[in-house]
């Protein structure tokens, strides 16, 4: 299935991984400045089980956080695997892995876990979330015809950003 090596690689990395906050980051995005130590917990508070980018229909799983000391992550993790390993995504009404992500997420919400928009609503407003969230402070996301560009449009923007890399348009 063409979204799975998504899910597969965010298990594997959970298995391996040696701290408490792991991240997915889609390769078609950019760094264009340092992220400070201090926003990692902004980006995924100790309570939360993740973090996402809202957006109306379909989460933006193009940046995701994942609490790895959270008591629930293992069960998030072991839904997320099933979808993939034991077909049954194939029950839902979509299988991309942001629909998939949405209702294992919607399904922890409902049973009371804390999760975190990152973009705390502005999703709702833009399709283009990441760069309208706090994250559009340090990085952009060429996500379909702006990876020929090599970088976001800046009329992507709902936001004002004073960051130099916005200015350099």
């Amino acid at each position: 299935m063409r979204f799975s090596h998504k899910a597969f690689s965010v298990m594997r990395a959970a298995e391996i991984c040696q701290r408490s906050a792991l991240f997915w980051l889609d390769a078609d995005s950019l760094f264009f400045a340092d992220v400070p130590h201090s926003e990692i917990d902004e980006l995924l508070p100790p309570g939360a089980v993740v973090s996402y980018l809202a957006r109306k229909k379909v989460t933006e799983t193009g940046f995701v956080g994942y609490n790895l000391d959270h008591a629930e992550i293992a069960g998030f993790l072991a839904q997320y695997k099933s979808f993939h390993t034991e077909d049954t995504f194939t029950k839902e009404k979509e299988f991309t892995d942001s629909f998939l992500f949405d209702v294992i997420r919607k399904r922890f919400e409902r049973r009371g876990a804390m999760t975190h928009d990152i973009a705390e609503g502005i999703g709702y407003k833009t399709h283009h979330v990441l760069i309208n969230s706090r994250l559009g402070q340090f990085m952009d996301h060429m996500k379909g015809g702006r990876k020929s560009s090599g970088r976001s449009d800046l009329s992507d923007l709902i936001v004002e950003r004073s960051e130099p890399y916005w200015a350099e348009h």
